[in-house]
C-alpha cells in the first residue's frame, strides 16, 4: 500500500458493504427505511461529508436507493429515487451486497477521464476481474486467488515486452487473512531493460521487492503499517522495514465512516490497486483509506521520505474527534497522508 492519490482532490473516506434488501418509500431525504443496507438503525447513516481544507470546502452527499441497490456518492444533493446530479458515482450492488458496478457522471473536463466500472467475483465472492472504462482507454485486470496459511492471497500479473525481446512484469499481491481484512500488500517489479544503471545481474534482470504490512489491535483497528524495500535500488536485496504510521491513540467510539467504507466497497475494498485505478474520481483513497480505521485515531506518527526516497522525517499529528449526544462522529481534524501532508477538517451530517 504505497502513498498515492489519485482523482481530483476529493477526499472520499468510504470502502466495503452489508446487505441490501429494503426499499425507500418517501421522496423526503430525511425519511429513509430502517434496515437499510445492513443498517439496522436510520440514524446511523450518513447524509453528506463536508471537507475544510486551508484554502476551500466541498461535501460530499450519498443516497441509497434500496429499491435498485444502488448508492449514489455526488457533489449535489439528491433526495428521490431518480433525482438527477451533474457530478457524482452510481455504485450498484448484487443480490449479496457485493459491488458489481460503478457509474461516473461528472460535468466539467476535469471529471472526464472516469466513465465506468464493472467488477466480478467467484462462487466465495471473492474478486476475479475487473473492468474500467475511461475515454480511449479500456482497461481488465484479472486476480489470482491463493489460498496460503492464515488467508488467501488475490494477485495479479501485468506483463510488458521489453526493448532487448524479454518481458517485464509487475507482480502484486494482497494478503487477506482469516478475518477478510488486509493482512499485507506485496509488488514485485522486474525490469530487465540491459541499459538500466540498476540492473546488476548477469541475466539482466532485476527484482525490486516492497510488502507492506497492517498490524491490527483488538478492537480490529489498524494499529500500525510497515513497510519493507530497498534503500538502494543498486541494491535491491537491501531490505530495511520502516513503520509507517503507528497510531498511538485512538478512541473506542465513532466508526460511522468505516461502516459507510465496509458497505460502498464490498468485496473490493482491500485490494489497493483496485480501488486507486478502478474506482473513479470520487474514491481517491491512498492513505486515507478508512476501510482500515474502525474507529478515529487521536495521535498518529508517521514516517514520510526525502527527495532521495529515504524514509526519515517523522510526522506527528494530533487528530481530535467530537460526537453528538447519539455518540455519532460529526466531526474530525484528519491530515492528508501524502505530501505536503496538509491538515483538514470534516463534519458529518446524518439522516436522522
Amino acid at each position: 500500500m504505497k502513498n498515492t492519490i489519485s482523482g481530483t482532490g476529493v477526499i472520499a473516506l468510504i470502502l466495503l458493504l452489508a446487505s441490501c434488501q429494503k426499499n425507500i418509500s418517501s421522496p423526503n431525504p430525511n425519511l429513509v427505511s430502517t434496515n437499510i443496507f445492513g443498517f439496522t438503525d436510520s440514524s446511523q447513516l450518513i447524509k453528506s461529508i463536508t471537507y475544510h481544507n486551508q484554502d476551500s470546502s466541498w461535501s460530499q452527499y450519498f443516497f441509497y436507493d434500496t429499491a435498485n441497490r444502488k448508492i449514489i456518492v455526488s457533489l449535489q444533493p439528491v433526495t428521490t429515487v431518480g433525482g438527477d446530479y451533474s457530478d457524482g458515482q452510481e455504485f450498484s450492488y448484487d443480490g449479496f451486497g457485493m459491488l458489481i458496478h460503478i457509474t461516473g457522471k461528472f460535468s466539467g473536463p476535469n471529471y472526464s477521464f472516469f466513465t465506468s466500472a464493472d467488477f466480478f467475483y467467484d462462487n466465495q465472492h471473492v474478486l476475479d476481474s475487473v473492468n474500467t472504462v475511461m475515454p480511449g482507454l479500456n482497461r481488465a485486470e484479472g486476480f489470482t486467488k491463493t489460498i496460503v496459511s492464515g488467508g488467501y492471497l488475490l494477485s495479479e500479473l501485468y506483463t510488458s515486452p521489453a526493448a532487448n525481446g524479454f518481458t517485464d512484469s509487475n507482480y502484486t499481491a494482497s494478503l487477506i487473512d482469516d478475518s477478510g481484512r488486509l493482512a499485507a500488500y506485496y509488488t514485485v517489479y522486474n525490469n530487465t531493460e540491459p541499459g538500466d544503471p540498476q540492473n546488476t545481474s548477469p541475466n539482466g534482470d532485476t527484482y525490486f521487492y516492497f510488502t507492506d504490512s497492517v498490524i491490527y489491535d483488538a478492537a480490529g483497528n489498524m494499529s500500525k503499517q510497515t513497510t519493507r524495500y530497498p534503500p538502494d535500488l543498486m541494491k535491491p536485496d537491501s531490505l530495511v522495514t520502516v513503520v509507517l504510521y503507528d497510531y498511538g491513540v485512538r478512541d473506542v467510539k465513532g466508526d460511522q465512516l468505516h461502516k459507510l467504507g465496509m458497505t460502498l466497497f464490498r468485496g473490493v475494498g482491500e485490494i489497493e490497486s483496485v480501488i486507486d485505478f478502478f474506482a473513479g474520481e470520487l474514491t481517491p483513497f491512498g492513505q486515507d483509506g478508512m476501510q482500515l480505521y474502525r474507529y478515529p485515531s487521536l495521535s498518529t506518527t508517521m514516517i514520510v521520505t526525502d527527495s532521495t526516497g529515504v524514509y526519515n522525517t517523522t510526522l506527528q499529528f494530533n487528530t481530535p474527534a467530537q460526537y453528538d449526544n447519539q455518540q455519532r462522529l460529526v466531526s474530525y481534524h484528519n491530515f492528508a497522508h501524502y505530501s505536503p501532508y496538509y491538515p483538514y477538517d470534516m463534519t458529518i451530517d446524518y439522516y436522522k
